[in-house]
């Protein structure tokens, strides 16, 4: 079973995904990106990336002396997107993630505007959309609201549910997504349009 969690910034996809993964009882293990706030004044400087090891990485980042000064990095809006990052950490712990046996739901926050800069993610993400259907590995992600050309590949994937999230729905959806994960054969054997299913 394929997830995908849709909605404008600040929506709450993140946080949704976040009390998912501490009430499931999957074993789970993918990238989680979170804010990096200022110190000083609280405005966000940048995004992390985390693994369930723990370790995490800056990924977007407001401040140019954290990057390597030779390096032409893309940008989106203020943030420079570190696609060292993306590729060398965030793509190996994906692939990390479908190869370990003992994994139930790969987690994959964010499908956005900043990983799509990296065509490693983008493939990747791709090869693990194909790659679970039968392998017993259910797949949680939030993908960008928009319908930009390189999502709709993943948005209109026949093995995708995709789920709007709103601010009425998404305490509510935590426990449906959960179940949805859960009982994955069941929903599957279903016949029904997946696309927008839930609201």
């Amino acid at each position: 079973m394929i997830i995908l969690l849709t909605a404008p910034p600040q929506t709450g996809k993140s946080t949704l995904v976040g009390k998912v993964l501490s009430q499931t009882s999957l074993t789970s293990r993918g990238i989680f990106s979170e804010e990096k706030l200022s110190e000083v004044d609280g405005t966000r400087v940048g995004f992390i990336v985390k693994i369930r090891s723990g370790e995490e990485k800056d990924f977007m980042t407001k401040n140019e002396a954290s990057v390597h000064s030779s390096v032409q990095y893309p940008r989106v809006g203020s943030f420079i997107i570190n696609t060292d990052v993306i590729n060398k950490f965030i793509v190996p712990e994906l692939e990390a993630s479908f190869g370990d046996r003992s994994v139930e739901l790969i987690y994959i926050d964010e499908i956005g505007r900043a990983q799509a800069h990296s065509d490693a993610f983008l493939q990747t993400v791709s090869k693990l959309f194909h790659q679970s259907a039968g392998s017993g590995k259910s797949i949680l992600a939030t993908i960008v609201h928009e319908n930009v050309d390189w999502s709709m590949e993943f948005k209109q994937s026949d093995d995708v549910w995709l789920v709007e999230v709103t601010a009425e729905n998404r305490d509510a959806l935590v426990n449906v997504v959960d179940s949805m994960l859960r009982c994955g054969d069941v929903l599957e054997s279903m016949s029904v349009d997946k696309r927008n299913i839930v609201r």
